[in-house]
């Protein structure tokens, strides 16, 4: 019997090591994936503008982001746009796809207000900076998930 107890405890421990290396060895892919993708800007379509009783102007950013690694995740970006110094509008992705080994679209929609709409220039990409989070989840077997976490810094809109 305690044999059989023994056995069962090694094999458990052998499992929890495997699928511990497995775990590990797949998240690394996964940050790999994330670390190498390319987002470039793709295009401003303006949803809807007003002028009184404050200028204001509704926006869709469409970025197109290019993952070249076989491995299909998830991103959620909470973050924040700025024009050099001035802050223009908080950013928000929710659970959008980005395919494996090709090209995904993303999609923010943002609210311009006040005098920053003075300041900005919708086609100089250079200038916009943005900060905050990428969190990547993808599964393994469909069923477990990693997530992976990286700066918004690190994806800038004026780079390609």
């Amino acid at each position: 019997m305690e044999n059989k107890a023994r056995n069962i405890g090694i094999i458990i421990l052998v499992l929890v090591a495997v699928f511990g290396v497995g775990y590990v060895y797949y998240r690394n892919q996964v940050n790999l994936a994330v670390t190498n993708i390319d987002i470039v800007f793709n295009r401003v379509e303006i949803r809807g503008f007003r002028l009184l009783p404050s200028p204001e102007a509704n926006l869709t950013l469409t970025y197109v982001v290019n993952n070249t690694r076989d491995i299909e995740f998830r991103i959620t970006m909470d973050g924040e746009l700025y024009y050099g110094s001035h802050f223009i509008t908080p950013l928000t992705v929710e659970d959008s796809l980005i395919r494996a080994n090709g090209l995904s679209t993303v999609h923010m929609d943002v609210t311009i207000t006040g005098s920053i709409l003075n300041i900005i220039d919708l086609e100089n990409m250079n200038e916009y900076i943005i900060q905050g989070e990428l969190i990547a989840t993808s599964r393994i077997l469909g069923l477990i998930p990693v997530t992976v976490s990286k700066s918004l810094s690190d994806y800038q809109p004026g780079q390609s």
